[in-house]
């Protein structure tokens, strides 16, 4: 049976399994990441007899879907693995592992990123961590992963601690939870050229700032760390700056209306030219809250 949510996007969906209850999973007949901005109430396309309603009670708590990878991406995967070797249970191998073969068995999540943690100097021998990372609902690249996506992870990689019942060698007992977010909520001054109106850019001005860190996020979850909990980011944690003066960049000239940025605050209070070091948020990702523009 098709149905089509209404105050959402439009989108057509089908029940594709029944948890009981009056409860089912939906697959929607778009792919991609567009479908988890959907929501509200569904109506059939054919006539059911004696339906009162179905809402969407989440969307994506399964598999949020992401975009078709761009062939920049694929090529850099696709080099990652020719030129890396996997020696059972070293990083490489739990790469392949988390970014590549889960997301390709039927039913289980995928993922865009993580954060490696070997705790073995303050943990003993055979501690992993990992905070791995999806799009959200949005389509944004490397944000924290769902409490659902970490679950099936874990049982993935290591459902018993330590036996070998997951793909991680007999000993490995693997932590999975999600990176936290550091959410920021930004209010940026901005100088209009003559005869633009701030409330046409708003949108694509948010979008530019998304990209930026997105950008900061990707480069985070690439690196290795080692030295979890403590001395993060002392030798070879994860320090990826994000500044004032860059997130400034992605705005003008790129936005046509604007002719130069001013004051940035972070919660009301005026932000200095670095706002982001990932030494003082344990496994922490930038990810960004509200943006209010102001006519300087």
């Amino acid at each position: 049976t098709r149905f089509q949510s209404n105050a959402g996007l439009g989108l057509f969906w089908t029940i594709s399994a029944s948890l009981g209850d009056g409860r089912y999973i939906l697959t929607c007949e778009t792919v991609g990441a567009s479908p988890g901005g959907d929501y509200g109430a569904l109506t059939p396309v054919v006539s059911i007899n004696g339906l009162k309603s179905l809402v969407f009670e989440d969307v994506a708590p399964y598999n949020a879907g992401s975009d078709a990878e761009d062939d920049y991406d694929f090529r850099l995967r696709i080099w990652d693995a020719l030129k890396t070797d996997a020696y059972g249970g070293n990083f490489a191998d739990y790469q392949h592992w988390v970014l590549s073969d889960i997301g390709q068995a039927s039913g289980k999540p995928s993922f865009d990123g993580m954060m490696f943690f070997a705790a073995s100097r303050y943990l003993g021998g055979g501690h992993i961590k990992i905070r791995p990372t999806q799009p959200d609902q949005y389509g944004h690249a490397c944000c924290p992963a769902t409490s659902a996506a970490c679950e099936a992870l874990k049982s993935y990689l290591d459902p018993d601690n330590g036996t070998g019942a997951g793909v991680a060698p007999v000993g490995h007992s693997v932590d999975v939870s999600a990176p936290s977010s550091d959410v920021w909520d930004l209010t940026i001054s901005v100088t209009l050229k003559n005869g633009y109106d701030l409330n046409d850019y708003i949108v694509a001005a948010r979008e530019q700032i998304e990209i930026y860190f997105e950008t900061v996020r990707k480069a985070l979850v690439s690196k290795i760390g080692d030295t979890y909990p403590s001395a993060y980011g002392a030798s070879a944690g994860y320090i990826q700056m994000l500044y004032i003066s860059t997130l400034k960049g992605y705005l003008v000239p790129e936005i046509d209306a604007f002719s130069a940025i001013g004051a940035v605050e972070r919660d009301g209070v005026a932000a200095v030219d670095v706002i982001y070091d990932p030494t003082a948020n344990n496994a922490s990702l930038p990810v960004l809250g509200t943006v209010a523009f102001v006519e300087a």
